[in-house]
């Protein structure tokens, strides 16, 4: 007797004017089966969706989703037929191209940025507008390039990195403003590489991982920080890779899997802990595998699918990691052997395999199902391709672009998928958090879409698309690789909200373009140092305090709780002294005034990881009032200063690998006050500063590190001490206020470019300043905060943008002080400590943040 019928494929997918046979396979009480395909009795709730035969074949009629019947006598089975609109094509590259980069900014529009192309390797870039459906041109690339990476940071810019030139394997790096709509250089890769992986982490740094250099496969790996610019070396994978894929979990660490090495195609897996910097071999994939795909689902598991595992062999099994016991289990197979191909995330859960090659170019897609681990085939691309880009829109439609077919060549055409539905099944509410969020121009926050099902249970949504209410006062990242990041612009209560088809969750972002009082520091103090350690925290320590007495206690500020604890003391009384963060996460504090009344030679190192300081070498020539810059090679410039003599010429580097000081050679001018910058092209400026007896300097020389010698640039428009001098992210340097003898307290402003090495004037700011603090914002901008002048207590802050050279007022300080310090958060806040007040006559304890 007939007890059950079963029709499969269940829950299939097929796009319009497409057909799907389904089969029906009869369960009887002796547990015996009977195809009944050809006898079954087939219908459709929905024939304007799709119709069936009576041999079980549907055919696609409109977009929708309709219940497939198989029925004999009283016994029936069903499944969930869905029509997709499929792919249509949409507006025309120019030109051509494959093996180029496709980033969805936080305006909504998707920048396509160089690869492949008949006239060569390509500078040009472009942008798709969905609201028009076109490609328009943009600023082109400094270099072409192809097999490079792009990372949309969590400024709103792009990092272009890397790649091939067609003679040279690329180490230059470049950045895309989309205010601008232009590319510039920032710093260059310590190893040029293509094909690698590029991962932003949750701390706004990019790990730049494996990929193929001059000599071969890679192993080395690098960060890139978007506050100074540079590239500095992170530990090395255990296995030199190309063409592996690199997905950033949950719970902030870095899946590296796959990828072909020297030994061939490679099944070796390994985290990237970003808390220690370290890459930890952890289970095998199930198959060898290189150029696959990895996807991040709603649930935290990663789908790996197709790839390569040798030349021309292609791959139609895929398998799922779940980092909850760091392993790897097959799941359900490719329905076609694929690699080349693109992986899309959409808004309801589900995965969009599309093109690729396995001996011949692909037309075909897949949908991937993540509640019961299968692929169902999903309409065809209009034009097969592989090397393609593809990129989840906001409206939840996914936009295919560009790739490579032997008989086209490179593909211009560009083409769009409209998924049937945009919601998760079962889907009932989305909660985004943090639900409120206070913060000023320039604050980065993360913020996390948890959907909750009708099963009560939740996930962490990563197919979520994400919108601002008014992206003039807040952009909302929704791009693969950097989704849910809010970035702070002028000062509003915008809603941001994070979408998959009718569900939606949203969160408001109070900016305030003003400052907060936070905790008090345990001990007031002026002329103190503030250093940001890696671990987000920042170290304060020493300073004028009570009595104008210098302090030797050290305290940390806390940004997750927004208080100081006291930790170590130094060894030493110490004001007017310089802290280096060194790249091996210790702060190196060195010289200052103490308690003899003269400059101090001593210097220390701070260990974040037991709190202590420990002695480290002594100066050549005890100094205050120097500088102190990290250079390039990992060494410390020490330069100028106050000595028992006076202002001194001398330099001196520090080398952490030997605790030691040697000289190095002497500035042409003795100076103290002045500034030290490191430029972009690895010399560090000197300028302006005091000689004594109210001796103000303009002149400006460069320090060399190869050649260990200063030489003169050109000089300031106008002498000053106590200024600042800020690098700005197009390589140029912001000298901001000072004084000096002739005009007093300074408001002007310059900027020196080392293109020319010449200083030119730039806006003026509203207040005249000496002791105030400049700080580089995550938006381009330089927030001017405090110092004292003609005005005496300087309360209100400056914001100066370098696009326009003008500075505008933005918000207040709640303590007028100056000798105070400015320190950039990691969640793009800055917090403003200590000082001093002409106001209350007296040093300061309190804290603001902006």
């Amino acid at each position: 007797m007939l007890v059950s019928i079963a029709v499969t494929p269940a829950n299939a997918s097929i796009a319009l004017s497409a057909t799907q046979q389904f089969t029906a396979t009869g369960t009887y009480s002796n547990g015996s089966k009977q195809n009944l395909t050809s006898t079954a009795t087939w219908s459709s709730s929905a024939p304007a969706v799709a119709t069936i035969s009576t041999t079980g074949l549907a055919s696609a009629v409109a977009p929708g989703q309709t219940t497939i019947e198989a029925a004999s006598g009283a016994i029936n089975g069903s499944t969930t037929l869905t029509v997709t609109s499929g792919f249509v094509l949409t507006g025309s590259l120019n030109p051509g191209r494959y093996d180029q980069t496709a980033t969805m900014l936080n305006n909504g529009m998707v920048l396509i940025a160089g690869g492949g192309g008949s006239s060569g390797y390509l500078t040009s870039a472009e942008l798709y507008d969905p609201a028009a459906g076109s490609f328009t041109p943009t600023g082109s690339l400094n270099s072409g390039r192809l097999a490079h990476t792009a990372t949309l940071l969590n400024n709103g810019m792009v990092l272009i990195a890397g790649g091939y030139n067609g003679s040279i394997v690329l180490a230059s790096a470049e950045l895309y403003n989309p205010a601008t709509g232009t590319f510039t250089y920032t710093g260059s890769l310590n190893t040029a590489r293509e094909m690698q992986t590029a991962t932003l982490l949750n701390n706004g740094m990019v790990l730049i991982a494996g990929g193929l250099g001059s000599s071969g496969y890679l192993a080395s790996a690098e960060l890139y920080n978007p506050t100074t610019g540079t590239f500095t070396p992170t530990s090395s994978l255990n296995t030199a890779v190309v063409n592996q894929t690199a997905t950033l979990l949950n719970n902030g660490t870095v899946l590296i899997a796959g990828g072909l090495g020297f030994g061939g195609y490679s099944a070796s897996a390994e985290l990237y802990n970003p808390a220690n910097e370290s890459f930890t071999p952890i289970g095998n994939l199930n198959a060898a595998r290189g150029g696959q795909t990895a996807t991040l689902l709603n649930n935290g598991m990663v789908l790996m699918a197709g790839g390569y595992n040798g030349p021309g062999a292609s791959l139609a099994s895929a398998e799922l990691y779940n980092p909850a016991n760091e392993t790897f289990t097959s799941t359900g197979n490719l329905n076609a052997a694929r690699g080349g191909q693109t992986a899309t995330l959409l808004n309801n859960g589900m995965v969009l395999m599309a093109g690729g090659y396995n001996g011949s170019f692909l037309a075909s897609a897949e949908l991937y199902n993540p509640a019961i681990g299968t692929f169902t085939y999903t309409g065809s691309l209009n034009t097969a391709r592989e090397d393609q880009t593809a990129t989840l829109l906001n409206n939840g439609i996914v936009l295919i672009v560009g790739g490579w077919n032997s008989s086209a060549g490179d593909l211009a055409s560009a083409e769009l998928y409209e998924p049937s539905t945009l919601t998760p099944p079962n889907l009932q509410s989305i909660a985004v958090t943090p639900a409120r969020v206070i913060g000023s121009p320039g604050t980065i926050q993360q913020f996390i879409a948890t959907g909750t099902f009708s099963d009560s249970t939740t996930e962490q949504l990563a197919s979520v698309s994400w919108t601002s209410s008014d992206t003039t006062l807040l952009q909302i990242s929704s791009d693969s690789g950097n989704h849910g990041v809010g970035l702070a612009i002028a000062a509003g209560t915008p809603t941001l909200t994070a979408t998959a088809g009718n569900v939606s969750g949203s969160a408001t972002f109070t900016v305030t373009g003003s400052f907060v009082f936070t905790g008090d520091l345990n001990d007031a103090r002026e002329n103190q140092t503030a250093t940001t350690l890696d671990n987000g925290r920042v170290l304060i320590a020493g300073g004028y305090g009570i009595g104008a007495y210098c302090e030797p206690t050290a305290e940390l500020y806390n940004p997750a709780t927004a208080t100081f604890t006291v930790t170590a003391t130094m060894n030493a009384q110490r004001c007017q002294h310089t802290a280096t963060l060194l790249n091996n996460g210790m702060v190196l504090i060195v010289g200052g005034y103490g308690s003899a009344n003269a400059g101090l030679a001593s210097a220390e190192l701070y260990n974040p990881a037991n709190g202590t300081f420990t002695p480290a070498g002594s100066l050549n020539i005890g100094r205050y009032i120097h500088t102190a810059t990290l250079l390039p090679n990992g060494m410390v410039l020490i330069a100028g200063g106050v000595s028992t003599s006076g202002a001194i010429a001398p330099a001196e580097l520090y080398n952490p690998a030997t605790g030691t000081f040697s000289l190095t050679g002497s500035m042409n001018l003795p100076r103290y006050s002045h500034t030290a910058t490191l430029l972009d092209n690895g010399l560090v400026l000197i300028a302006g500063g005091d000689a004594g007896s109210t001796d103000y300097i303009a002149g400006a020389e460069l320090y060399n590190p190869a050649t260990g010698s200063f030489t003169l640039t050109g000089s300031l428009n106008t002498a000053r001490n106590a200024h600042t001098a800020t690098l700005l992210p197009n390589g140029m340097v912001l000298f901001a206020g000072g004084y000096n003898n002739g005009s007093g307290y300074l408001a002007s402003t310059e900027l020196y470019s080392p293109a020319t090495g010449n200083f030119t004037l730039s806006g003026t700011m509203a207040y005249t300043r000496i002791q105030h603090s400049a700080t580089l914002l995550y938006n381009g901008m330089v927030l001017i905060v405090g110092g004292h002048g003609f005005q005496m207590n300087v309360y209100p802050a400056e914001l100066y943008n370098p696009a326009t050279g003008y500075f505008i007022l933005t918000g207040s300080l709640n303590d007028s002080r100056y000798g105070h310090t400015a320190s950039l958060q990691i969640n793009g806040m800055v917090m403003v400590a200590g000082g001093y007040s002409d106001a209350m006559n007296t040093y300061l304890a309190t804290a603001e943040v902006y």
